[in-house]
């Protein structure tokens, strides 16, 4: 039997379910020496029997985890047959395909098992990802009205029928890089089903646009109903000015270059700026990375130099809208 993967875990010392991200921004929080925390299953059936769980790697900066941080079992405790995470684990170790699911659909859940962390298939996004909730919290759902926020913690996952649902843009963000990295044919992404509220139903292909598109939708007046990305550049992909940051990508548009300025103002009122200055200040010690951003719209212009010289600046108004993923080199 294969292991049953965790992708979330009852934090004692924060008093919430929490999954592997947030449990590494509030370990950088207050730098180093870096927090360290005891998890429980998060079924309240496993915890009530005080089943705990291994956090791995969490408490390390991103730029020197020579492995990805994750969750797993201990195994000195047995889960109860009813848990979330057993369920899960025999819904997407399932050899057939589930109803409603093809064929094709099945094989590929069964291939991207062993790779993939999970199987979000429901986005719910609301603003801001902060962690911060008051009774008067909206969602601001990407071109659609404002909806009521869910009762559940802003990373909280609950397995659902076909899947699983996320609030959290970090979370749907590293999930569709895994599964970039898991399924090389692009037109497996179009066969993964999403469901975005306040969207609609779509999928890992059509909801995540590559940076190309900032232009086109840049010029329209509604707000941008996507998550774009793109890799950065290999050469000054990521420039310090001062203690501000210019974010270069590797493509480029109508030949320009594409650039993202983040302003020091911006990084200073980011809650989780440690986990992102770590990215920004180490970006050389890995393979490669991978920006994830929701512009602010209609800022999408061309920025013209003293000498002459022009590029394609993108302003991001939200760094809660921005996340830098990558693998880092192997030492």
């Amino acid at each position: 039997m294969r292991k049953v993967k965790i992708t979330e875990a009852y934090c004692v010392e924060l008093g919430d379910v929490v999954d592997i991200d947030r449990a590494h921004e509030e370990s950088m929080r207050g730098g180093a020496p870096y927090k360290r925390f005891e998890f429980l299953c998060s079924d309240p059936r496993c915890r009530e029997k005080g089943v705990k769980i291994i956090g791995v790697n969490y408490d390390k900066p991103i730029s020197q985890q020579q492995n990805a941080m994750h969750f797993r079992e201990n195994h000195e405790y047995k889960h109860h047959p009813d848990c979330e995470w057993v369920i899960m684990h025999n819904y997407l170790s399932h050899p057939s395909p589930h109803p409603g699911e093809t064929e094709r659909l099945a094989v590929i859940r069964q291939q991207t098992y062993n790779t993939v962390s999970d199987w979000i298939t429901t986005y719910t996004p609301y603003e801001p990802d902060t962690g911060v909730r008051t009774e008067s919290s909206s969602v601001t759902v990407l071109g659609s009205n404002t909806v009521n926020p869910s009762s559940q913690s802003q990373n909280k996952i609950h397995t659902g029928s076909h899947g699983r649902t996320t609030h959290s843009f970090q979370k749907i963000c590293q999930y569709h890089y895994e599964l970039a990295k898991a399924l090389p044919n692009l037109n497996d992404l179009k066969e993964i089903p999403l469901h975005v509220t306040g969207l609609g139903d779509t999928n890992f292909y059509k909801y995540f646009r590559l940076i190309k598109y900032a232009l086109i939708l840049g010029n329209e007046e509604h707000e941008y109903d996507c998550i774009l990305f793109g890799q950065l550049s290999n050469n000054n992909g990521i420039k310090k000015y001062g203690t501000g940051f210019r974010v270069k990508f590797w493509a480029k548009i109508n030949e320009l270059a594409v650039t993202i300025y983040i302003s020091p103002e911006q990084i200073r009122e980011y809650r989780h700026r440690n986990a992102l200055l770590d990215i920004l200040n180490n970006h050389e010690k890995f393979e490669s990375l991978t920006a994830y951003f929701i512009p602010k719209p209609n800022i999408v212009t061309e920025y013209k130099f003293d000498s002459g010289g022009k590029e394609i600046q993108i302003t991001i108004s939200d760094l809660n809208f921005f996340r830098l993923i990558g693998t880092p080199k192997k030492t």
